[in-house]
């Protein structure tokens, strides 16, 4: 078992970390954020790609999105895909570009929207959990195996905890700051 082997860790949990923060970019707030529409993925002569592949994605006011396509044909696809998508809102062609102005939000959505965050919250975690197990049933092969010393063993199974909580801890801050943002009026 190698040296790095914590590194490796650290960043795979890093990289778990910044995958939950762009999901929860995608969730709707009381502000427009080009991160609502960039994943949606649209049918692009038969290819499914993201809007911001194939788009320019901007904030127009505190509650609209301008989207300029790089290929005008493209248009009336991305305009599909947004109808279709869970964002629940009818973008209007004008011109070369669609331009979507998000509603106020209920108070009922903005409950639905925290909920969904808590489940995203959950999976992460599980996620987490499981990258922790794989980690330590490493460690414990490496010991029996007698690659490394049983000292070894419980410092990188410490180490791995430790890592293993400042995500978890990461992942509760980022949820509690998205919450606080959808319950703000």
């Amino acid at each position: 078992m190698d040296q790095n082997f914590i590194k490796d860790f650290s960043s795979q949990l890093k990289k778990l970390a910044d995958d939950f923060k762009n999901q929860l970019m995608g969730v709707r707030t009381n502000r427009a954020t080009s991160g609502l529409v960039e994943d949606i993925l649209v049918d692009y002569y038969g290819v499914k790609t993201a809007i911001k592949a194939l788009a320019n994605v901007s904030i127009i006011q505190p509650n609209g999105i301008s989207i300029q396509p790089y290929d005008p044909t493209s248009l009336d696809s991305i305009v599909k895909a947004i109808q279709a998508s869970p964002l629940g809102v009818q973008p209007i062609k004008d011109n070369n570009l669609a331009r979507i102005t998000l509603p106020p939000l209920t108070e009922e959505r903005r409950k639905e929207l925290t909920k969904l965050v808590s489940q995203k919250q959950e999976e992460f975690k599980v996620i987490v959990k499981k990258e922790r197990e794989v980690a330590i049933e490493a460690i414990n092969k490496a010991f029996d195996a007698k690659e490394i010393p049983e000292d070894d063993k419980f410092r990188r199974k410490e180490e791995i905890q430790k890592r293993v909580d400042e995500t978890n801890k990461l992942i509760e801050q980022l949820t509690e700051e998205k919450t606080k943002e959808i319950m703000s009026l």
